[in-house]
């Protein structure tokens, strides 16, 4: 990587390999010529995006002799890529001691959340000025007018053990939504606050804290575990899709053994839908086998036969970029042609 940063160009790299490669002095920050953000409504002031601004902009300002440098967070609908944490520009032949940083979030719901939210977090990426782009924005709506994105959709079917996790989750959420209701009979429920729907979209805490902060502290141990579980198994809905068969079932284990040890534990893990998807994620790693008994061996003892599931996502995208590799000549030369 560090004849990579010498190289100088645009990386796509993520905060955890990011900062070791700042505090090893691998890439050094004098050659930054700036660093883009994504998903800055998840930046605080321990995260360890907040810890690498620092660094970088300690490191510009002594460079500069204490002049600022440009800086902005830019929100909205546009949003972009999620795959990566930060986007750093370098360049070996003209360092600049003015570096800049922007952060980009496409969730500005998320920006309302607590008590002076948007404060903590420009002061925590260190920007001073929010810029707020929607959709029907002037500027935006010229730029995708000038240049329409040609967008192809390419749907991927989930493995038929993933299906039947995600089966089991959403008969987890329908448990654990009957009992709240159940639990909370004095709370008015609208038909379309607590539905199975509404549990996979973000919001969904929010609308659920809405409802039970004034009557928070008369609720039952048992019902606050409940709005923790329902929590619980709305990021299981995206960890399913995101993470690996190990990573997945490693993380599901932590919350099986947490759950064992708190003093009320998790309704829906001692239930049959727990089961299915615990053993459904067990199995996506490895199955245990026994061998047919012969004569000779009438015992036969049991194999352990690893799976290792691949995400299906990750297939697909090697074939996408695979097309685009085959694809990019042909259509360099044809654009060479129409110059």
């Amino acid at each position: 990587r560090e004849t990579m940063y010498r190289r100088g160009g645009v990386f796509l790299i993520t905060s955890r390999i990011l900062i070791v490669d700042l505090l090893t002095q691998i890439a050094n920050p004098r050659d930054i010529e700036g660093i883009l953000v994504a998903h800055a409504e998840h930046v605080t002031e321990q995260s360890t995006d907040a810890f690498i601004l620092r660094i970088y902009r300690s490191q510009k300002r002594m460079l500069s002799g204490g002049s600022g440098a440009s800086s902005t967070v830019s929100t909205g609908t546009a949003g972009i890529p999620d795959a990566t944490d930060a986007v750093a520009r370098t360049s070996s032949l003209s360092p600049s001691a003015h570096g800049f940083v922007k952060a980009f979030t496409d969730n500005p719901d998320a920006l309302m959340a607590g008590f002076a939210r948007v404060d903590k977090i420009l002061k925590s990426i260190h920007v001073r000025r929010l810029y707020l782009y929607p959709r029907f924005h002037d500027v935006v709506a010229s730029e995708l007018e000038r240049c329409p994105p040609y967008v192809d959709e390419l749907h991927q079917q989930l493995t038929p053990a993933m299906k039947e996790i995600q089966n089991a989750i959403a008969a987890a959420v329908q448990v654990c939504i009957r009992e709240l209701k159940k639990s909370t009979t004095l709370i008015e429920w609208s038909t379309s606050d607590l539905t199975l729907e509404n549990c996979v979209t973000t919001n969904f805490d929010m609308a659920i804290s809405r409802q039970l902060e004034h009557d928070w502290h008369k609720l039952s141990p048992q019902t606050k575990q409940l709005v923790n579980d329902l929590r619980t198994l709305r990021t299981l809905f995206q960890y399913l899709i995101q993470y690996d068969c190990i990573s997945f079932y490693k993380l599901i284990t932590n919350i099986k053994t947490a759950s064992y040890g708190a003093r009320n534990p998790s309704m829906w893990i001692l239930d049959a839908s727990g089961d299915i998807i615990f053993r459904k994620a067990r199995e996506r790693i490895y199955k245990i086998t026994r061998p047919k008994p012969t004569p000779r061996v009438p015992n036969p003892l049991s194999r352990l036969k690893p799976i290792l599931e691949e995400n299906p996502k990750w297939r697909l995208l090697s074939q996408v970029l695979t097309e685009i590799r085959n694809d990019w000549p042909e259509r360099r030369n044809a654009r060479l042609k129409r110059e």
